[in-house]
């Protein structure tokens, strides 16, 4: 959960907790992944000035017409196009410093868990471009997608939003991913639905690992989480007691008949595409 935790141990230093038990700052393990990115860099690290670095082009400052086209830009072009276009165009080359600085930390994650494989969680269809055009021949994606009636439920709940506002929201980020994924070779990517993974999460799970070239591996079904080093994200990643996968359907229950009517009538037709009825 490496973004979330450049931006949470910037803003809330001490008080944000790892799964380890201990606050991100006193985390040993966290402790030696900032080392380690100094070391690689050739600069101290500073959690401020990477969290400013790792923020998407959406909320640089600029004008609305061309926030509008860089984004599109960035959704549409292959590598040689944003390395020219980085050129005459600054956020452009802004991101693609952020890409590397990112590649430089997930190198000192690497070292430091002596794993090979890094999951970055983050969900921006932008900061995943970005992250892509850096090193096309390490990064792979996996597009997990869950039925878009439990995540506008799950944002109407937590948000606040209404039902409209809440769809849109999932329709938006969904149809840029998709356009996005258009520019990556299909041999880098796939395509992984919440469901099939709590119903059947060693095929899945086979199915990632076959795409990043790795050996097979056995799932477990309880989730260790207090071995891990998770910060940020949804809180149930510190709820211990909470170690089994299990399926949350709890929009089944929390959305109306006609909160669903309202879903349909603006993102059903997509949710009907990934093959959610």
């Amino acid at each position: 959960s490496q973004p979330e935790w450049l931006s949470r141990y910037a803003v809330l230093g001490e008080r944000e907790p790892c799964t380890c038990g201990t606050a991100i700052v006193s985390c040993l393990f966290w402790n030696d992944v900032a080392r380690a990115f100094a070391a690689l860099s050739g600069e101290p690290f500073d959690p401020s000035f990477e969290n400013a670095y790792v923020q998407t082009i959406g909320t640089t400052p600029m004008t609305p017409l061309l926030n509008v086209a860089v984004q599109s830009l960035l959704m549409v072009a292959n590598r040689s196009w944003l390395e020219l276009a980085g050129m005459v165009i600054p956020p452009v080359s802004w991101n693609a410093h952020a890409a590397r600085r990112n590649g430089l930390l997930f190198r000192a994650i690497r070292q430091v868990s002596r794993k090979r494989v890094v999951v970055d969680a983050s969900k921006d269809p932008l900061r995943l471009k970005t992250l892509y055009v850096s090193d096309p021949e390490s990064v792979r994606v996996v597009w997990l997608i869950r039925d878009g009636r439990a995540i506008t439920w799950s944002t109407v709940r937590r948000l606040g939003l209404s039902v409209e506002r809440a769809a849109f929201a999932w329709l938006r980020v969904n149809v840029r991913t998709h356009l996005l994924l258009r520019t990556i070779p299909a041999d880098r990517r796939i395509l992984v639905k919440y469901e099939d993974l709590c119903s059947h999460p060693q095929r899945e799970l086979d199915r990632i690992v076959h795409l990043l070239g790795e050996e097979s591996c056995t799932f477990s079904p309880m989730l260790a989480k207090d071995n891990a080093h998770f910060v940020g994200g949804n809180l149930m990643r510190h709820r211990v007691a909470e170690q089994a996968l299990e399926l949350d359907d709890a929009w089944r229950r929390g959305l109306s008949a006609r909160d669903v009517r309202r879903f349909d009538r603006i993102a059903g037709w997509l949710n009907r595409r990934f093959g959610y009825g």
